[in-house]
């Protein structure tokens, strides 16, 4: 088997161990700085977002009005940020802060969390009609969008109808996880001065903007940090090998998600690797649903940040309903394999079913937003 490119090892004449040990080294340093600049400024956009939430949060919440104070709008008006932004952590953040800010409460939370992670994987959609209109194969260039959707769908729906019932009945009071004190009088030695400074020269709605810009900017340069080595590991013969087992493939897919922290980033790049042949659909159901476990663990970072308690408590129970869903999916994989085969063929039966897959897309959270 011939194997990519990028896999080929390309030596060249009186190439040393040592220049390649420290070109390794000069790599990783880069990358740590990298990730630790890709953290400071996220963790300076949520605390921004939890000092600017108490100003324009009557402001937002005034205007949404009922939009966001019903659990099934909230978890629409999630879903539906998502796709504007095409991300869901910003729209989970700004959750935390109107949380932490007294604005809604934990069961709005809940869904208006669970609801940006519903429209996260619009990104892939996106790249994917990037790809159609630059002349790719209808199927090959949308197969990942769809894909990403119907496993995102099958897991998040009953996920989110057990989260409910479990917050109905108060667990998230059943333990508590608060963030050490020592550990917030540092992040207000490092990061009050940036706040003070930022809200005190601008007003409330551009500060509020320059947050949710910050938070992206620390994504994506966590991003930058680590997408490359991933896309380069996912090229992989072996790693293709791996991907063909699915308790590993899905643990894979959580561990680059974990690593970039952006469910974005870790489905967006299975567009080219699909389109170029490098991994293969069936095999990747799996790896989706593990990126949509450790989705969640920029959210709880920014609910640590904010101090924990409940804030974390409710992210916890987002994840913890979204990992048992999984685990259920994988027990039976191969029913649950055979299952989403058949709802992605159908989708793919015709322009007609495509078209209308899409228009159930955005139908669907309208019709929670408007009607319930």
């Amino acid at each position: 088997m011939v194997r990519p490119p990028a896999e080929r090892d390309v030596r060249r004449p009186g190439a040393s161990p040592t220049g390649s040990r420290t070109r390794t080294a000069v790599d990783v340093l880069r990358r740590t700085l990298v990730a630790l600049l890709g953290f400071f400024f996220f963790v300076l956009g949520i605390q921004l977002m939890r000092e600017v939430a108490r100003g324009v949060g009557p402001l937002v919440t005034g205007f949404l009005g009922p939009l966001i104070q019903e659990p099934w709008h909230a978890l629409a008006f999630g879903w539906l940020a998502a796709y504007g932004i095409l991300s869901g952590s910003p729209v989970a953040a700004f959750s935390l802060g109107l949380y932490d800010a007294g604005l809604v409460d934990a069961e709005t939370t809940f869904f208006m969390i669970m609801g940006s992670r519903l429209g996260a994987a619009f990104i892939v959609l996106v790249i994917g009609a990037v790809s159609l209109a630059r002349g790719e194969p209808r199927e090959k260039s949308l197969a990942m969008g769809v894909l990403s959707f119907l496993v995102t769908y099958s897991i998040y729906l009953p996920a989110i109808l057990f989260g409910w019932l479990l917050l109905r009945l108060g667990a998230i009071s059943w333990f508590q996880i608060g963030t050490p004190q020592v550990v917030l009088d540092y992040f207000d030695l490092i990061f009050r001065p940036f706040v003070d400074r930022i809200v005190g020269f601008l007003p409330s709605s551009l500060a509020f903007l320059v947050a949710l810009v910050t938070i992206y900017a620390g994504l994506g340069l966590f991003d930058r940090a680590f997408g490359r080595r991933e896309e380069r590991e996912l090229r992989s013969p072996r790693m293709h090998r791996y991907l063909q087992r699915p308790a590993v493939a899905l643990f894979i897919g959580a561990l680059v998600t974990l690593a970039s922290t952006s469910v974005s980033f870790s489905l967006g790049l299975l567009v080219p690797l699909y389109l170029h042949g490098y991994i293969d659909r069936r095999g990747i159901v799996p790896y989706i649903m593990g990126a949509n476990i450790t989705t969640f663990i920029d959210t709880l970072i920014a609910a640590i940040v904010l101090g924990g308690g409940v804030a974390a408590n409710i992210v916890l129970l987002e994840m913890g309903s979204v990992t048992l869903f999984s685990i259920l999916a994988l027990a039976s994989y191969r029913r649950y394999s055979a299952g989403i085969d058949r709802l992605y063929r159908l989708v793919f039966g015709s322009n007609a079913a495509l078209g209308a897959f899409i228009a159930l897309l955005f139908a669907v959270p309208l019709a929670l937003l408007l009607y319930f």
